[in-house]
């Protein structure tokens, strides 16, 4: 997914991007989400349905803290070392500083009990890091747009990613039987909402030359319109089936973005 949208943005920003970039963020994506279902795993609350992600990391978990995680490390300190540009490695390290944060966060939700009051900061955090980590690969390498073009496109991407997530913790509140906090509820509306605003600032903006960003906003408010409509009618599907539709349709927004860019 996260190379899906990274291919998009770079088409779309008119860039030719090394082939260890995207080597180095499929590597980072893919050890944050082993490190997340770890982190879930070892969660004190028997309410929390595993999945076989789940059941595999906490079965070998110090595989992936002793070969795993050093040799994911080493990978990713050989590219920021000889392959990658320095202004992209700083970016990196800023990510990776705030991914750390993010995990130790998670360590520390997971031994207060229930996950339940964790549930927003942790979508709205992921969505972030997400974002970021997307972007890092395009915007360290471009400079010809304002720096409140840069900031908007980060937001546009944090939103769509962050109703995927919210969605996801609803869906699975409900099917545990679990009633959905309002904290929660008003999230999903709120996130979608200013979302959707912020298509419309993009769109009504009078700075000229912000194609790409127009054309990002384009993909996300797709996305944000296809995922509501999948989670308004989620009564009539299963918990895989929600989680299938609305990752789908992060994968086909991220894809026509890609397809249709001259």
């Amino acid at each position: 997914m996260a190379l899906i949208w990274l291919a998009a943005l770079a088409k779309v920003h008119g860039l030719r991007l090394m082939p260890e970039v995207y080597v180095g963020l499929g590597l980072v994506v893919w050890g944050v989400y082993l490190g997340d279902r770890t982190v879930d795993a070892r969660r004190w609350d028997p309410d929390v349905p595993w999945t076989a992600r789940h059941r595999f990391c906490a079965k070998h978990p110090l595989w992936l803290l002793w070969l795993g995680l050093p040799l994911l490390l080493g990978i990713l300190t050989w590219l920021a070392m000889f392959r990658l540009p320095e202004v992209l490695v700083q970016h990196c390290l800023m990510v990776g500083g705030l991914v750390v944060g993010y995990l130790g966060w998670q360590i520390w939700v997971s031994r207060r009990g229930s996950s339940r009051e964790g549930e927003v900061p942790k979508a709205l955090l992921a969505a972030a890091l997400f974002a970021l980590g997307v972007c890092a690969g395009v915007y360290s390498h471009e400079y010809r747009y304002a720096e409140w073009a840069v900031v908007a496109g980060q937001s546009l991407l944090t939103g769509l990613f962050a109703i995927n997530l919210l969605g996801l913790s609803i869906v699975e509140l409900e099917g545990r039987g679990v009633g959905v906090s309002r904290r929660l509820a008003s999230a999903y509306g709120l996130v979608g909402l200013m979302t959707v605003l912020g298509v419309v600032v993009v769109w009504t903006s009078a700075v000229e030359d912000v194609r790409p960003l127009r054309l990002l906003s384009l993909a996300v408010l797709g996305g944000v319109v296809m995922m509501t409509v999948i989670h308004l009618n989620r009564s009539r599907l299963s918990a895989i089936a929600y989680r299938c539709g609305v990752d789908a349709v992060l994968f086909l927004a991220g894809t026509l973005l890609w397809v249709f860019v001259k």
